[in-house]
Formats: C-alpha cells, sequence, structure tokens
C-alpha cells in the first residue's frame, strides 16, 4: 500500500514538473515583456508582441494601456496559476501584484512565430486595491520611484 502511494505521488509529481516545463518558456516571454515595462522601456516591451497583435495595437495604444494600470507598471509579484500549451499555442492566466496591495488579473495568448513565443493577446484587468497599504508597502513603492529609470516611448 505504501509503494502504490509513493508510486501515486511520484507519477504526479513528474506530471506537474513536466506540464510545468511545457510552459516556462511562454511565461518568460510574458516576465521579460513586464521588466521591459517596469524599467519603463515600452519600445522593447512592444516587441515581444506578435506580427499581428502589432497590426492590432500601435504603440501609442500599447503605451495607454499600460499607463492606465498602476499594477502593470509597477509589478511585484507574478503568480500565474493557469497554463495551457498546445504545440505552438500557449495561454496563461494569473495575477499581478502591484504596491499597495493592488492586483490586476492577467491574461495572455502565445503563439510561437518563427521560432520564437511572442504575446498573440493580452487583457490585464482594471487594478482592485484594498486598504491594507502599510507603511512599508508605501515606502517600497516611494523607493521604487526613485530608482525608476525615465520612461521611454
Amino acid at each position: 500500500m505504501r509503494r502504490t502511494l509513493w508510486c501515486v505521488v511520484l507519477a504526479l509529481g513528474l506530471a506537474a514538473g513536466y506540464w510545468w516545463c511545457r510552459t516556462a518558456e511562454p511565461v518568460g516571454v510574458i516576465e521579460d515583456q513586464l521588466t521591459a515595462i517596469e524599467e519603463g522601456q515600452y519600445p522593447r516591451a512592444y516587441t515581444y508582441l506578435s506580427t499581428s497583435a502589432q497590426a492590432a495595437v500601435t504603440r501609442e495604444e500599447f503605451v495607454t494601456a499600460i499607463q492606465t494600470n498602476s499594477v502593470v507598471m509597477e509589478t511585484r509579484r507574478i503568480s500565474f496559476r493557469s497554463r495551457t500549451r498546445t504545440g505552438s499555442t500557449a495561454t496563461i492566466t494569473g495575477i499581478l501584484t502591484g504596491y499597495g496591495h493592488c492586483t490586476s488579473e492577467a491574461t495572455y495568448q502565445l503563439v510561437k512565430e518563427n521560432g520564437q513565443w511572442r504575446i498573440q493577446h493580452f487583457h490585464w484587468s482594471p487594478p482592485i486595491c484594498t486598504n491594507n497599504d502599510s507603511t512599508s508597502s508605501r515606502r517600497e513603492r516611494k523607493k521604487s520611484l526613485q530608482n525608476r529609470h525615465p520612461m521611454q516611448t
């Protein structure tokens, strides 16, 4: 009985690891884009969009979408708990957390384009903030704003 249980646990662990690894590359693209946004590198962040996404959303519209969502502009934590990948497409959904206990739901659809993962579609919900803004969160935000690179458009 213990051996069977151990085998089941091992099989589930291997399956979860396989599933997680299959989505690591698309998630990395999203993380790289969010890093570029955090650094104010909007032109670089825009390059993570697929060709068809760039045709549908101008760079100016992309920058506006970023600047109207404080969580996307300064993401502190990322949690992508829903990840699916089928062939050359992936859908990643989760929560972005910003300063002041603000969160934004995020959904990304990615495609492989010329051997590279690119963001085909993205949606960021408006930030939802709780009233639990601690002194340390305010201090972290102030420090981040002081260290922020100038925005580039």
